[in-house]
């Protein structure tokens, strides 16, 4: 078993999944752990990735060609989820997207179709409690502040709402 490790990011990820695809070493002998790695499993070979922003162009732009964009959108909100075996899910929905490019998002009775897809709507509702009830301070000079403690990584999902409600604001 070859085991990809990354760090918790999307570009991380995005290029683990590049180099696990890449390697040709049999789907089902590849496995993708996010860093740190807990405990190792013995004949394990583990291999870390490096992000590469060409390669995270490269799977980003196959994901929406081939399957679909809203495939990408729930990759992208899995990616952003505290799940701490996002990495594998994503590969392998990816694996199941490719295959079957019309039908990857509906096919909720596959487990990892259905693990994206719960993931994905807990981001995504984690975004929307976060949009409707942070409330900002204000510093004395003039700068909005919020402090917020999110489960999920959400931050670039919740920056537009803001962005868009408080054009000329100062806020942080």
């Amino acid at each position: 078993m070859i085991v990809f490790t990354c760090c918790d990011t999307f570009d991380d990820m995005m290029t683990c999944i590049y180099d696990a695809w890449a390697s040709k070493e049999g789907h089902d002998n590849i496995r993708l752990m996010l860093e740190p790695v807990g405990n190792l499993e013995l004949f394990c070979e583990y291999r870390h990735v490096e992000p590469d922003p060409e390669k995270t162009r490269k799977v980003v732009r196959s994901i929406q060609r081939k399957i679909s964009f809203y495939a990408y959108q729930m990759v992208f909100r899995c990616a952003m989820s505290p799940l701490p075996d996002k990495a594998d899910i994503i590969y392998r929905f990816l694996l199941l997207g490719f295959a079957y490019p019309d039908k990857a998002t509906s096919m909720l009775q596959h487990p990892f179709v259905i693990s994206i897809f719960e993931a994905n709507r807990k981001v995504t509702n984690e975004t929307h409690l976060f949009r409707e009830f942070t409330r900002f301070s204000a510093l004395p000079n003039g700068i909005l502040v919020a402090h917020i403690e999110p489960k999920s990584n959400l931050l670039t999902l919740l920056y537009p709402a803001f962005d868009d409600r408080m054009p000329s604001e100062n806020w942080m």
